[in-house]
This record gives C-alpha cells, structure tokens and sequence, in this order.
C-alpha cells in the first residue's frame, strides 16, 4: 500500500474512532440511566472486584505505566534495539497526550462518577469539582493509546496488548470507579490518540520501519 492510500486508511479510521467517542458520549447523557443499571448489575456480579480494581487501576496509573516505559527505553538503549526504543518512547508520548485529552474532556463534560451518583448527584457539564469527571476514563484511554502504539510497532503483539488493555477498562467498571460508557468513550480516544501518535512515530522513524517488525514485543529487529 502506497503512501497516499495509507494515509486516506488513516483518515478513515480516525474519523470511525472519534465517531465513536463522540456517539458514547451522546449515550452516555441519553441513557445514563441504563449505563447505571448495567454499571450496578456488573457491580453486584464480580467476583474479587476490589483485587481485580486495584490490578487494573495499577496497570494504567502513570506512576506504573511512565517508569515502566521508560525502563523499556533504558533496556532498548542498552541492547542497541532502535525499533524498541522508537516504540517505547512513542507510547510514551501517547501515553501523556491521551491522558492530556482524557483530562480536557473530564472537565469540560462534568459526569458525576458511581460513587456521586449513588448518593443522587447528577450534572452534565463543564466542572471543576471534584468527582464531577468521569467521562471518559483516563486510565483506559492512555493504556488504549500504549496498546496501540506498540500494536503499529509491533503487530504480533496485539493479541496480547489489546486484551491487556481491555482488562485495564473493564476492571475500572468492576472497581466501581467509571460507569460502561466512561470506559467505551476512554477507548475510542485512546485509539484514536495512539493511531495518530503511532503513525507519526513510524513515519519518522524513516523507511527502515515502515513495514513494522511483527515478530514480537522483543523479537528480532526488522
């Protein structure tokens, strides 16, 4: 595929993702009712909810996620592992960038998180206070980006990496910290972000890597 027709993919994809964002939104203010339901029914069936929420609340922090990248970036310094390093350091970006947006739209959205709700506060709009942000989910919205970053890098790899990150935006509902639709929306700006970063990174990266290595997270360098 030339680099035009790439780039016309992209554009596509990109416009399918923050459809899907924007589209979860919308439900998320039409049917908040329903998302509580299916919220409380997910809450009321786990089974080692608090255990599996902190898991997934660790493997999307920041204080986990950005050292663990950056022990990547160290390790592939190190090696001598350029594709590695380009990869780490682009998930790193992307990383930081969706968390940025998460956090914009948080505020500017104002959705009350479970905890609130439950006590029967309900506001829709921009806010500041705490409590008052949890569309979409930042924790799932920045491990999607890592997800797919290292996913354009390394397409072997995303049988493993896209679950991984489901797991994270699954266990955010388990844990009783974002509704199904704060999630959902965290995903489609996650993706969306990582598509863009991790399309940049590839292409300045140069045409060494432009087929992707698709060996694996640590195979072989292409």
């Amino acid at each position: 595929m030339d680099r035009s027709k790439r780039d016309d993919s992209l554009d596509k994809y990109l416009v399918l993702l923050m459809a899907g964002f924007c589209l979860s939104l919308a439900a998320a203010y039409a049917f908040a009712d329903l998302d509580a339901f299916i919220f409380q029914s997910v809450k009321s069936a786990k089974p080692f909810g608090r255990l599996v929420g902190l898991i997934g609340y660790y493997l999307g922090n920041g204080s986990v996620v950005i050292p663990g990248l950056a022990a990547i970036l160290a390790f592939s310094w190190v090696m001598s592992r350029p594709h590695l390093k380009q990869a780490a350091g682009w998930s790193l970006t992307a990383f930081i960038v969706s968390g940025l947006f998460a956090q914009m739209f948080k505020h500017l959205v104002g959705r009350p998180r479970p905890r609130l709700w439950e006590k029967g506060i309900y506001h829709f709009g921009p806010s500041l206070a705490s409590g008052l942000d949890s569309f979409p989910s930042g924790h799932t919205a920045s491990i999607a980006a890592v997800a797919m970053v290292f996913s354009l890098f390394y397409p072997k790899g995303a049988p493993v990496l896209m679950p991984a990150a489901l797991f994270v935006a699954v266990s955010r509902v388990i844990g009783g910290s974002h509704f199904p639709l704060d999630i959902i929306g965290g995903v489609f700006l996650g993706l969306a972000v990582g598509l863009m970063v991790g399309n940049h990174g590839r292409k300045k990266a140069g045409a060494r890597f432009q087929g992707g290595d698709d060996s694996g997270i640590l195979g072989p360098e292409a």
